[in-house]
């Protein structure tokens, strides 16, 4: 099943140019200060006028943010270790006073929204950088070892701690998020997908079979007798081989195909496929693995399988819609079905085709 890509509340937030337009008005502004400085002291500098460059760039980048109207994570970490870069050089300038640890803070305040905003990755290219800048402009000043070791230990408590335990629980937000997703849309007993995980990703999947020139194609399958199964060796038993038929089958399509436990003992193979062969050879495949699963302390157990595969035509035209690739895979799960109640009718353990869905789903 594709994966999803999560979002936290935290991580969003970086995405609104407000928040970056903000932060880059900070970084002008102290810009700014320090310009000032050198223009009534000794002039503009090159550190200055490396200041100007940066800062004009954030500038730039800041306005093509405003009106795209959108942050990505690799545009804020970019943003954010310009910042470092701007921030520490606006140190360096000013190695006397209280301004180099006023920096300080404002280095420690920038990692601590990397670790609220970005990915592991961004946090820590981040936080490199800014370990860096502290250095170079705590190195800067004049004051006695003590003073600097104390200031620096006084400003990393006041914001990496805080940082560090927020990142934390932004982590176990994040990863129960990320657990209850993944519990609604996968079946408990297998693990596979149930019902609402195949609803939602069945769009993506007939896009995906138009984008490679493939048809949709939809596998049935019924463990035969399983009732019996359930009356002769226990429920226990009966689930016991439901699992081991689901990892039979995930071990034989391939990964970008749905697998779906659909109700009971059918389980459902949702996929795309070159040809209407392609997918007859798919279903006699899983047929014979099932039937050659020997498990000890169980009983061996066969299929029924009915396929049902979609046209060029009927697949591009539910392509256009998550409603109409949704209803397309609907109508070949019905007729999948038919296929498989006739596989059972004439003797079990065996695949029976549908013909091929060519017209437009119907709308609902």
């Amino acid at each position: 099943m594709p994966a999803v890509q999560d979002r936290t509340s935290w991580r969003s937030a970086v995405r609104r140019p407000v928040l970056v337009g903000a932060f880059s008005v900070t970084g002008v502004i102290a810009y700014g200060l320090t310009l000032v400085n050198h223009t009534t002291g000794n002039g503009l500098g090159l550190t200055t006028a490396w200041l100007l460059f940066f800062s004009t760039l954030w500038v730039v980048q800041v306005a093509h943010l405003l009106l795209i109207k959108t942050v990505t994570d690799t545009v804020a970490r970019v943003h954010l270790l310009i910042a470092v870069i701007t921030l520490t050089a606006d140190g360096l300038t000013q190695p006397h006073g209280f301004y180099p640890w006023m920096i300080v803070a404002v280095l420690d305040a920038v990692a601590a929204l990397a670790a609220l905003c970005l990915r592991f990755r961004g946090t820590m290219a981040v936080w490199a950088a800014t370990a860096l800048g502290i250095g170079l402009v705590v190195g800067s000043t004049q004051d006695d070892l003590l003073q600097r070791w104390t200031a620096i230990l006084t400003v990393n408590a006041a914001t990496f701690v805080p940082a560090l335990i927020a990142l934390a629980l932004v982590h176990r937000l994040e990863a129960a998020m990320v657990k209850d997703r993944r519990a609604a849309v996968t079946d408990p007993l297998t693990q596979l997908t149930n019902r609402a995980g195949l609803r939602a990703h069945a769009h993506g999947l007939v896009v995906d079979a138009v984008d490679r020139g493939e048809l949709v194609a939809v596998t049935l399958l019924d463990i035969d007798h399983f009732k019996q199964v359930n009356d002769v060796h226990g429920h226990a038993a009966g689930d016991a081989v439901l699992v081991e038929v689901a990892r039979t089958l995930r071990s034989v399509v391939r990964d970008r195909d749905i697998v779906v436990r659909s109700g009971g003992e059918e389980l459902l193979v949702v996929g795309t496929v070159p040809g209407f062969d392609d997918a007859a050879s798919r279903a006699e495949r899983i047929r014979l693995a099932v039937q050659a699963l020997a498990v000890d302390g169980l009983p061996r157990v066969t299929v029924s399988i009915g396929t049902a595969v979609s046209s060029d035509a009927a697949a591009r035209d539910a392509a256009e819609t998550a409603e109409a690739a949704l209803r397309l895979v609907e109508l070949l799960t019905s007729s999948a079905d038919a296929a498989m109640y006739e596989a059972k009718r004439t003797g079990r353990n065996r695949v029976c085709h549908a013909a091929t869905i060519s017209q437009r789903p119907p709308k609902s």
